[in-house]
C-alpha cells in the first residue's frame, strides 16, 4: 500500500508490476481487486484517525 500511495502522490495514475501484484489468472482480478480497495478503504479509515490523534480530537 505505501508503494501505491507513493506513486499516486508522484501523479501516476496507472500502475502494473510486482509492486502491485504477481501475476494471476484473469478469473481471480476481480477478488484481488475488492481486496485491495477494501485495504485502500482501511489506510484512508487509519489515516483520518491518526490525523484526528494528532490535532488532539478524541475518537
Amino acid at each position: 500500500m505505501d508503494h501505491a500511495a507513493a506513486l499516486r502522490d508522484m501523479g501516476c495514475n496507472l500502475v502494473q508490476g510486482y509492486g502491485i501484484a504477481r501475476p494471476m489468472p484473469s478469473g481471480e482480478v476481480l477478488e484481488w481487486l475488492q481486496n485491495w480497495r477494501r485495504q485502500v478503504e482501511s489506510r484512508k479509515e487509519i489515516q483520518q484517525l491518526q490525523a484526528a490523534s494528532e490535532q488532539g480530537e478524541g475518537i
